[in-house]
């Protein structure tokens, strides 16, 4: 069977992940969600890559695994499908104006602590409960690598 998150294009993805966490929450202001990039390029500038990882993630690599995360929860799921059912061009959101590690953020509905450590780095601290290792690890891995310039 076919995986319809995974034929989606990068576009198509982003605008997905936009309209199911918009469903859910207000989109932060487009000041807030470059807050959010400029600390996450930060995090991701002081974390050691994982042995084996030089893989580039596209913004829609990255949306594509949150979905994938949220559509593992029945009620998402069905978010999801409404949302796909939207025909570009009739919703108000632009995929380009959105920040996609803002929304992979929002999505894990988690405690983000983004901190200013003593020697004036960002740090990252995410606490979920009730998610599968797997999942977190390809999300979390996806969100820093986004930021993570290719090698």
């Amino acid at each position: 069977m076919t995986d319809p998150i995974a034929t989606l294009s990068d576009r198509d993805a982003i605008r997905l992940l936009a309209l199911v966490i918009d469903h859910s929450q207000p989109l932060p202001d487009p000041a807030h969600q470059q807050q959010m990039d400029t600390r996450l390029q930060e995090v991701a500038d002081h974390t050691p890559p994982e042995p084996g990882d030089t893989t580039p993630v596209t913004a829609g690599d990255l949306a594509r695994a949150t979905l994938h995360h949220l559509a593992e929860t029945p009620d998402t799921a069905a978010v999801i499908a409404r949302a796909a059912a939207i025909p570009p061009g009739h919703d108000r959101l632009d995929p380009a104006t959105v920040s996609i590690g803002a929304l992979a953020l929002l999505a894990l509905q988690t405690e983000v602590k983004l901190t200013r450590t003593p020697n004036g780095r960002w740090t990252l601290h995410i606490h979920k409960p009730s998610m599968r290792d797997s999942t977190l690890t390809n999300l979390i891995t996806k969100l820093i690598n986004f930021y993570r310039p290719p090698r």
